[in-house]
């Protein structure tokens, strides 16, 4: 059963008339304001359409804009776990993210550079150890190690560079996987020669 609201009036004719009447006008409410109320609920829907549609446009824009945060932060953590392979990067509109994906990228060539010359593990303790570096130093027991090839003096006088070149690289990545493989420290490559050591830091 439908249900209607209406409108009344009720008033009391004067004596003039004789008996006392009393008028009793009886509308529904529609008949009056039936346009206004229609276009209340016009109004009503169309206001909570733009509600539910800019709720869903803020909810894209928000996941939008926190997924490549979110993936920024996991290239972080792999840094820090020196999984250092991984070439994810992050095209954005967004200044900041675009500037912080360029800041981890050289953060991670960065430090996988260092690597090279310093075993992952002892790199990832002194990133873990929560400390500044200072000046100064702390007297320690240290192995250290030299060394070169021998007559490469003759060598290099007899071998164009196209060929020597290789073979002193060959020999020095050869060398360096050693040294790190038995977490020793490489501290420079002195023409033929490198000089490592263990026991610190």
């Amino acid at each position: 059963v439908s249900q209607s609201r209406y409108l009344s009036l009720m008033t009391q004719l004067s004596s003039t008339f004789g008996n006392s009447w009393t008028i009793v006008v009886v509308a529904p409410l529609r008949d009056f304001l039936g346009d206004d109320i229609k276009t209340q609920n016009q109004i009503i829907i169309f206001i909570l359409c733009i509600v539910i549609v800019s709720i869903f446009v803020l909810i894209y824009f928000s996941k939008r804009d926190a997924s490549p945060i979110v993936t920024l932060s996991n290239e972080i953590h792999k840094i820090k776990e020196f999984q250092l392979t991984s070439t994810i990067r992050i095209h954005s509109n967004i200044k900041e993210i675009s500037l912080l994906d360029n800041a981890i990228a050289s953060m991670r060539q960065a430090v996988e550079s260092f690597s090279k010359y310093v075993p992952k593990e002892i790199v990832k303790n002194l990133f873990n150890m929560n400390r500044t570096i200072s000046l100064g130093g702390e007297k320690k027991e240290l192995t250290i190690f030299f060394s070169d090839i021998a007559n490469f003096t003759t060598i290099a006088e007899s071998q164009p560079i196209d060929v020597l070149f290789p073979l002193l690289t060959e020999y020095f990545e050869a060398m360096s996987n050693i040294i790190l493989g038995l977490d020793g420290t490489i501290d420079k490559f002195i023409g033929d020669g490198i000089m490592a050591f263990w026991g610190a830091p």
